[in-house]
């Protein structure tokens, strides 16, 4: 994806997606670059949220792509919807489509914590009703925070990442992505350098 955004950067694009009216992707390539430039210069993080609906393929197969369409546009107004009627509102967001069955969301000024927060309400809300004809649907959600003065491309790789691991728990979940800050709250002890650890056995003659 990080290829593709940079090719989008450079051509003129519209501003929003034409079904769902989120910010297209060129858009979003453009103001996450932004976003990079006040986090770095603020040292206050942005937090992101790859949201990946489940099965839209297999409901576009069984009810048409034209109720696939609506299954999306109806996902883009649960989330606008949840940020400006809820307690997120007042969050200073971009909502992205991202790809053909996924959207991302970046909120300013969020930690992981409270990324981790936002995400699990976005699962909520697209659950929690039967979308037209009564067909539920869910998603999975991969949620990262950016790192200052890392790339863009780093922090948007990470998050795909993250996406991809929480599907191999199945759907409907969401994974957050291991940060320093995180891994001492949970006490993660990392795994030995074993190859230093060979070392020092050669060395000790143990």
């Amino acid at each position: 994806m990080s290829q593709q955004l940079v090719y989008l950067r450079s051509e003129a694009h519209p501003l929003r997606d034409s079904l769902t009216r989120a910010l297209s992707l060129p858009q979003f390539a453009l103001s996450i670059e932004e976003e990079k430039d006040r986090s770095d210069a603020l040292s206050i993080p942005f937090v992101l949220c790859l949201i990946d609906i489940d099965a839209l393929r297999n409901i576009n197969d069984e009810f048409g792509r034209r109720y696939g369409d609506s299954v999306l546009v109806e996902t883009a107004s649960r989330i606008r919807s949840l940020l400006d009627d809820s307690d997120f509102d007042g969050v200073e967001y971009l909502h992205a489509r991202f790809d053909g069955d996924s959207f991302m969301l970046l909120a300013r000024d969020f930690t992981i914590k409270r990324g981790e927060r936002l995400a699990q309400a976005i699962r909520d809300v697209i659950r929690h009703d039967p979308y037209d004809r009564g067909i539920g649907v869910t998603a999975t959600i991969g949620v990262t925070q950016y790192r200052i003065g890392e790339t863009t491309d780093c922090v948007l790789a990470r998050c795909e990442k993250t996406l991809y691991l929480a599907k191999q728990f199945g759907t409907d979940h969401v994974e957050v992505a291991q940060t320093p800050e995180n891994l001492r709250v949970s006490n993660v002890v990392p795994l030995p350098n074993l190859a230093q650890t060979h070392r020092r056995r050669r060395l000790t003659g143990s």
